[in-house]
């Protein structure tokens, strides 16, 4: 009897101790798309060479299918609003300003690669990007390095992480072509399916 109890707590132990199935690409980019929008608050820092500090921003961000919308509070109030066809930026003053594909294509190619990672496209990510993932049990890390020339000119990687539990971004690092690296921390998501009159009406809805 009491060697059936001690095999019973030794495959017990086994159990217990033995590491989760470990994450992969495919979940994480299930899980950012289980939902057509999310909301939250970020937090920008931007280092360069040339700052003897670096910059940082805050403010609420919006990720759905329209696009991206990033409203800065801090340090001055702007909003821009990213799109399939142009960036639309909005002052504190309400007065607006665009670019669009044609006058800036290494911009709005960037920006369409944001989005397709914010979107969970994996199928845009390993089109465009060399892909390389991992999991630790406790945070999940992707690499990204650009195969198109016309994005590398402008970054050369790019690094998504987050919680291994949830599957879900909390952090995205990018590294510009020039050394200069801006850094996105995500706080207080929201998930769900539709936006909201007010968020709809960024993207002219």
């Amino acid at each position: 009897m009491r060697k059936k109890r001690n095999a019973f707590f030794l495959s017990a132990l086994i159990l217990l101790s033995a590491p989760l199935e470990a994450l992969t690409l495919d979940e994480v980019c299930k899980n950012i798309l289980g939902s057509s929008v999310t909301t939250g608050e970020f937090r920008q820092e931007k280092s360069a060479k040339a700052l003897k500090r670096p910059l940082v921003s805050s403010g609420d961000f919006i990720i759905s299918k329209e696009g991206i919308v990033w409203k800065t509070k801090k340090p001055f109030s702007s909003t821009m609003v990213v799109s399939e066809s142009a960036i639309t930026r909005i002052g504190a003053d309400g007065k607006k300003s665009m670019i669009d594909a044609e006058s800036n294509t290494v911009f709005m190619s960037v920006s369409a690669m944001l989005s397709s990672i914010f979107k969970g496209d994996k199928k845009a990510l390993e089109e465009n990007f060399f892909v390389s993932f991992e999991d630790n049990g406790e945070t999940w890390l992707a690499l990204l390095s650009p195969k198109d020339k016309t994005i590398k000119s402008a970054v050369s990687s790019i690094t998504l992480s987050g919680n291994a539990a949830e599957g879900d971004f909390s952090t995205v690092e990018i590294e510009q072509a020039n050394g200069d690296k801006i850094r996105y921390d995500f706080f207080e998501k929201v998930h769900k399916e539709v936006l909201s009159d007010e968020e709809r009406a960024f993207f002219g809805k």
